[in-house]
């Protein structure tokens, strides 16, 4: 489906509600599913468009990861309803997902983290995740922190540590992705390192680890810095 186009110019067998209705939900992209999700678009965009866009621009890991609307509306610029629409969608799907405890997998070494986030690798944008785990390190969730520019990413000890309390979290581990394919890491992601290991035994939150990740694979800093 071209993602030019709004929903009203397409032929109704093309149209993303249509097709659900006939063809079954397997017959439709992640952006086809999500502008059923959204219904209709904005002034600027159509539903499909916009749809479209948040996928490409952000990619369908990112987006299933944001817990706060008001992040929402940041980082990927939806009006509040579709952001209401985005996080409480995902979250309902958690929700369901998680309701067998013993499905939850036991974060065990760097590798398993990457396993989890190596889609981090692809985008084109540098983002910042953290991977919150609890007393038995198994995972209890993975929330997109900050999507930046390619190069550039301002992000905040408290906001790591914020949806750990909210999660009542015991220990958390960052990843962030350079786009360039550089594993090595910057005196900048050492530095944030060492204040959030110092951040997080003020709060009794352990920080075990920093992944880059990059389409070259994965480098724990937790031992340079």
């Amino acid at each position: 489906m071209d993602k030019k186009y709004s929903v009203k110019q397409l032929p109704t067998d093309s149209r993303p509600r249509e097709r659900l209705i006939s063809l079954g939900p397997d017959s439709l992209s992640n952006s086809e599913l999500l502008a059923v999700i959204f219904g209709t678009g904005t002034r600027s965009e159509g539903v499909v468009e916009l749809s479209a866009r948040v996928i490409k621009e952000y990619g369908s890991r990112s987006i299933t990861e944001i817990r706060d609307v008001n992040r929402a509306i940041d980082l990927i610029g939806l009006p509040k309803v579709k952001a209401c629409q985005l996080v409480s969608c995902f979250e309902l799907g958690r929700r369901f997902f998680r309701e067998d405890t013993g499905r939850l997998p036991t974060i065990r070494d760097p590798k398993d983290v990457y396993d989890l986030c190596q889609d981090m690798g692809r985008l084109k944008k540098e983002e910042i995740r953290g991977v919150y785990l609890n007393s038995r390190q198994k995972l209890i969730h993975i929330e997109t922190i900050s999507i930046g520019n390619l190069n550039t990413n301002i992000v905040q000890p408290r906001d790591i540590f914020q949806p750990a309390i909210e999660l009542s979290a015991l220990a958390v581990i960052v990843t962030h992705n350079h786009p360039s394919g550089e594993l090595s890491p910057s005196k900048e992601d050492l530095s944030f390192t060492k204040n959030l290991k110092d951040a997080g035994k003020i709060l009794g939150i352990q920080v075990l680890d920093h992944l880059i990740i990059s389409k070259n694979g994965y480098r724990s800093i937790d031992n340079i810095a």
